[in-house]
């Protein structure tokens, strides 16, 4: 990318209003953000009109304050009305397990919809849960779904229902994804393997038989 004296030379050519940039931005966010941290951007906010134009400056103005991050970028994006903001939807709200005999990896996934820098911080509710990653981002995403995996610690499970919660969280939405693991007790399970030698046993007898 190039910049003279008064607009930026892109990769989709040259930058004269918002709406080229915006447009860059969702071709090339990293492009964009050059763009968007050079004095070279007041050219573009010197061309709006009324008072969206003064306000738009405003905008501008106070979200440079440093650090200027991707996230600030996109603040402006929104608030100045050239997209959307990045929506998350869960593909599936719950996880239901049962007897857990070891610390197991399990998964979700949640999808997008629009285009956009995203930060998402994934924490868990519950001693027996922990995620595998705290902090996913964009690039995280494979076309437009990013997997959620977290830990089922079998060691911190007690007998009975245990219950707990993945939140998904980014500056716009807050997604909860709920885990119940049902744990036998230790007496239980002794009865389910008994139970199962029996049936075995009576399996193998009726094969004996034939």
């Amino acid at each position: 990318m190039n910049i003279s004296r008064l607009y930026a030379e892109s990769s989709i050519g040259k930058i004269r209003s918002l709406h080229d940039f915006s447009r860059l931005a969702e071709k090339n966010r990293r492009e964009a953000y050059e763009i968007f941290t050079s004095p070279m951007f007041g050219n573009l906010l010197k061309k709006e009109e009324g008072k969206e134009a003064s306000r738009k400056q405003m905008l501008y103005a106070g979200l440079t304050r440093p650090p200027v991050t991707m996230q600030s970028m996109e603040e402006f994006l929104i608030a100045g009305k050239l997209k959307s903001r990045v929506e998350l939807q869960m593909m599936e709200r719950e996880a239901k397990l049962e007897n857990v005999t070891e610390t197991v990896k399990e998964g979700f996934q949640i999808s997008r919809n629009g285009w956009g820098y995203l930060e998402i911080r994934v924490t868990s509710q519950g001693d027996f849960l922990r995620p595998l990653r705290e902090k996913l981002g964009t690039d995280d995403f494979v076309g437009s779904t990013v997997n959620i995996e977290y830990y089922v610690d079998q060691e911190k499970l007690h007998s009975g229902k245990n219950l707990g919660q993945i939140e998904v969280c980014t500056p716009y939405q807050r997604l909860v994804y709920e885990v119940c693991v049902h744990q036998h007790s230790a007496k239980k399970r002794e009865e389910s393997d008994v139970e199962l030698r029996r049936m075995q046993a009576v399996f193998m007898l009726s094969l004996i038989h034939i």
